[in-house]
């Protein structure tokens, strides 16, 4: 029979990264693609993390959110350039929202962008960080909770998930989720139309050719916007005989380049270098 315990108390409060101790001896492991999913999440979301504290004992060892931790002193230790860098593509990206043929649907407001460039400084530059201290905790009963923290209690209704609201199977999986492959693969199916939007071309003359490139997530991020600023310049789709947006928007900006190269050329004095 197990040995009936009173409740154990905890206080909310804040503690200095110099007392903050990863458990060396937690069990869960995060491998290199996930612990960058996660650096990434709190990119996105710095606010999580006063919305969800560490717990740790009273020498400050971490019992939940170790891997977070590890996130935070990744990102604190970072070179100062790097920092601003960061911080400046995330908060330009959060200002753009764009549907899914690349157009600006809305756009954060300067204080918006304000304000999360704030919530970025604090996460990039944390001499503290929010914590929960459960004080009293016996070792078995550390290491309990340890388990219990990393444990996934029930399963996930992936009918509710793939309606739509949630975001797609990428989205989620990069929340954490490991959606199954056959669901995700369905799901890509039935949003295709919605997602990708009107990908058919016209038959005939002239000839097309689809192209598919591999790209980085920021990569991807700075394509898109640059699809989205594309679009706004008068004629980037006038006399293509191609309706698809956004390989008129490529194009355009293949164009803008080729220019601009040629510009250099013509200017420059001694070919033979380039």
């Amino acid at each position: 029979m197990r040995e009936a315990t009173l409740l154990i108390p905890s206080a909310l409060s804040t503690l200095p990264l110099e007392q903050i101790h990863l458990n060396q001896q937690n069990p869960r492991i995060l491998k290199e693609e996930r612990f960058k999913q996660l650096v990434a999440s709190l990119v996105e979301f710095p606010e999580m993390l006063s919305l969800r504290p560490l717990v740790v004992d009273e020498a400050g060892v971490v019992l939940g959110g170790n891997m977070r931790t590890r996130a935070v002193l990744h990102l604190v230790g970072l070179p100062e350039n790097e920092k601003q860098g960061r911080i400046e593509h995330a908060v330009f990206h959060r200002g753009l929202e764009l549907d899914s043929m690349g157009n600006t649907v809305a756009q954060a407001t300067p204080a918006q962008k304000d304000a999360y460039r704030a919530a970025l400084a604090t996460l990039f530059y944390a001499t503290s960080l929010p914590v929960t201290q459960a004080l009293n905790l016996t070792e078995a009963q550390k290491r309990e909770f340890v388990v219990k923290d990393n444990a996934s209690f029930g399963e996930w209704n992936w009918d509710e998930l793939a309606n739509g609201q949630w975001g797609d199977a990428a989205t989620l999986n990069d929340w954490g989720l490991n959606v199954p492959k056959e669901w995700s693969t369905e799901m890509e199916v039935e949003l295709a139309p919605e997602v990708l939007g009107e990908i058919s071309l016209p038959e005939g003359e002239p000839e097309f050719k689809q192209m598919t490139f591999t790209l980085t997530r920021e990569q991807a991020q700075d394509v898109e916007t640059a699809l989205a600023i594309a679009k706004k310049q008068e004629g980037y789709d006038l006399e293509t005989g191609n309706d698809n947006k956004n390989g008129n928007a490529l194009a355009w900006i293949v164009q803008q380049l080729n220019a601009q190269h040629n510009f250099t050329v013509d200017d420059d004095t001694d070919p033979d270098t380039l």
